[in-house]
């Protein structure tokens, strides 16, 4: 159940780091502030994650803190994650 929560958890941050880059898209939001903006939003996203990840792991759930782990360093990487 817990686990459950986390993943919950885990997938809202990556669709909020999703809907955000799109809204700037739709609003045409300046190349320079888009860069800006996207840039710490995915710094945001990446730390979030991160530590949903070592919460699943404390919890025992190995699996899903991998899981969370590898959107983590899409992030990181500058891609936009994806849901688990």
């Amino acid at each position: 159940m817990i686990n459950n929560s986390i993943k919950e958890i885990a997938n809202t941050v990556i669709l909020h780091c999703q809907h955000t880059e799109a809204a700037q898209r739709e609003n045409e939001t300046p190349i320079n502030t888009a860069r800006f903006c996207t840039g710490r939003l995915l710094e945001r996203t990446t730390n979030q994650l991160n530590t949903l990840a070592d919460i699943a792991y404390d919890m025992g759930d190995g699996d899903l803190a991998r899981y969370i782990q590898i959107q983590a360093e899409r992030s990181e990487a500058g891609f936009t994650p994806t849901p688990i």
